[in-house]
């Protein structure tokens, strides 16, 4: 009965606003769960960004668009603290860098780019980045189950097909 209880009343909480921003908070608290949903946010932060960006919108039009794919109201405060800084004058990287949700990698990529005016394509590229780590962990995780930990490779290259040899062999001088 007390299951029966806990699991309706989980239910109607996730049912309404409150209990969906409760739980969201909450994922972001548990430390196996927390890097990939940081990072699956991200991924659609960084891929609207960089669309819109490098389709010619205006960077206080991308950072308001692109807010609004993340989903996370900790996220979007984030975002939104740094489009009033930027209006002021400051960089995007400064102000992301005063979050600890924001991940180090972003913020130095992101510094690197403003320097060098490419934006647009480094924020497409951290989103393949990020797009790819969350595809890794289950192939490195099941393939983890087979071969000693040491033989799971860091980088994944998904390929159409392998390259082969005159005689028909995989060459792996291509891959």
């Amino acid at each position: 009965f007390t299951f029966l209880v806990s699991g309706l009343g989980s239910l109607l909480l996730l049912s309404r606003q409150k209990g969906k921003e409760l739980m969201k908070e909450l994922l972001l608290k548990v430390p196996i769960v927390k890097r990939v949903y940081i990072e699956t946010i991200l991924v659609r932060f960084c891929r609207v960004f960089s669309l819109l960006f490098i389709g010619g919108v205006p960077m206080m039009d991308c950072l308001r668009l692109s807010k609004k794919v993340m989903k996370h109201s900790s996220f979007e405060t984030i975002v939104s603290k740094a489009e009033v800084k930027i209006l002021e004058g400051k960089k995007l990287s400064e102000e992301f860098q005063k979050s600890p949700l924001i991940p180090i990698l972003l913020v130095r990529m992101l510094s690197v780019a403003e320097e060098s005016g490419r934006i647009g394509e480094m924020m497409a590229h951290l989103a393949e980045i990020y797009e790819g780590d969350i595809e890794r962990r289950p192939l490195a995780k099941a393939l983890g189950q087979y071969v000693p930990a040491f033989m799971v490779p860091n980088v994944f290259r998904q390929v159409e097909s392998m390259p082969l040899t005159k005689n028909g062999k995989i060459d792996r001088k291509a891959l």
